[in-house]
């Protein structure tokens, strides 16, 4: 299944005249041979069947549907010649996308035709056990049917998992799916070269692995946790590998006030889903705010696992409880990503300003910068903030000037004071937070 983006996505799931006239508008006009009930289910299906079904119910089974009638099911017929004819509409419940497109499902009766399988799929109201308004969703099929319609059932479930494997989209449980980038490489990181073959080792080689880990009767997961100081490439590293790789991704929700049961929900779905990555940012936070053992449990697990990758990132290692990250299976890589040296530093400050400052101006700046640790983000906004202060003076590129004055702003930001050519500590301030988005 090819790549398909976000926009595509929503447009395929969208309501539109022409799908709502090809396929959920009924052919003729239903004339029921006796009132439909109102407040029983079993009554709603024998009145169904009764009306619908070519056969007696003896002849039939009754099965609680997993398939609803919306724009992903109609795109899965589109695309297998599947038929849908809309025998009763009883409504159709929309909502607006993020991307101003309608998301709906149709209630209703509609007859599913395949090579040779045929069903029905309803959805109906009625009144529950309290009378309060219910929508029932179940399938009649033919005994003679039925295990071409649990076929054709687990077709459309691989289907949409492929669809969703397929999109450009990080599934975020507890929240709304956003999209990523996909043209990112490893070009767009400043790392060690030997961090950068680190971590790519372990990742193309777990996802070269799956042989290797069924022949030995392991599952096939892996976990790693990325840690070290704010603003040092931990978040972009997530970001290129899956850019680079065909990982499913999966994260949950920050701040959701019931973490257990949103991480339960993520390793299903990434589960279900591998090959998929499982990244969960500021690791320390979420597990205080979860229960250990039920974490442990996740991840250990009792269900094989099949196809995961766990990440986690954490700015203090020594924040993670030992018995997390002192055990492989769990964490099997504990990877450090370093304040820029003066070698990264240099590497990086040349990419950014080339040939506008002179070498000796470089390591004037590189050794300043170095000895009050400025990370990778600190260096990036160095660059910015120099190239706003030039072209307020109308001027296109920096010079040193124009870096010694971005210098001076970023070192009270980050807590020091300039000194004449020196920096001095002035107050600490919490570094977690700033320059978040480019960790």
């Amino acid at each position: 299944m090819k790549t398909i983006t976000e926009k595509e996505l929503y447009e395929q799931n969208s309501l539109t005249i022409e799908r709502l006239n090809k396929n959920l508008t009924p052919k003729d006009n239903f004339n029921p041979t006796r009132a439909r009930p109102e407040s029983s289910l079993v009554e709603l299906i024998n009145w169904t069947t009764e009306q619908f079904c070519k056969s007696p119910q003896k002849n039939g089974s009754y099965i609680h549907n997993k398939i609803v009638i919306d724009g992903s099911f109609l795109q899965f017929c589109e695309e297998t010649s599947t038929e849908i004819e809309c025998l009763l509409k009883d409504s159709i419940a929309s909502w607006k996308t993020d991307l101003d497109t309608e998301h709906f499902i149709a209630q209703g009766v509609f007859r599913i035709k395949k090579k040779g399988v045929e069903f029905l799929l309803c959805s109906l109201f009625h009144k529950g056990n309290q009378n309060e308004d219910e929508v029932s969703f179940f399938t009649l099929v033919q005994n003679s049917n039925y295990v071409k319609y649990i076929k054709f059932r687990n077709d459309y479930e691989e289907w949409v998992k492929e669809r969703e494997r397929s999109s450009q989209e990080i599934c975020v449980v507890g929240g709304e799916p956003v999209s990523y980038e996909t043209d990112l490489s490893w070009k767009d990181i400043f790392l060690p070269k030997d961090l950068e073959i680190e971590i790519r080792t372990s990742v193309e080689g777990f996802l070269n692995s799956e042989k290797f880990y069924k022949d030995n009767k392991i599952p096939w997961k892996r976990g790693m946790i990325f840690w070290g100081e704010p603003g040092n490439g931990k978040t972009m590293a997530i970001k290129i590998i899956l850019s680079e790789y065909g990982f499913k991704p999966v994260t949950i929700q920050p701040g959701h006030p019931q973490p257990d049961q949103l991480l339960e929900e993520a390793f299903d779905y990434a589960e279900s889903h591998g090959p998929s990555l499982l990244f969960l940012e500021d690791f320390p936070d979420l597990i205080q705010g979860a229960n250990e053992a039920h974490f442990l449990q996740l991840l250990d697990g009792v269900k094989s696992k099949e196809g995961l990758l766990v990440v986690a990132t954490a700015n203090d290692l020594n924040k993670v409880p030992h018995n997390i990250t002192d055990r492989p299976s769990r964490f099997d890589r504990k990877i450090k990503f370093p304040s820029p040296d003066k070698v990264m530093t240099k590497k990086f400050l040349k990419d950014k300003f080339k040939n506008r400052l002179k070498d000796k101006e470089y390591d004037i700046l590189v050794k300043k910068v170095t000895d009050k640790n400025f990370s990778f983000a600190y260096l990036k906004e160095l660059y910015v903030t120099s190239a706003h202060i030039a072209i307020a003076d109308n001027r296109q590129y920096q010079n040193y000037e124009d870096v010694e004055k971005a210098l001076g702003l970023l070192s009270k930001d980050k807590g020091y004071v300039q000194t004449g050519f020196g920096l001095s500590m002035s107050k600490p301030i919490d570094m977690e937070n700033l320059f978040a988005e480019e960790e």
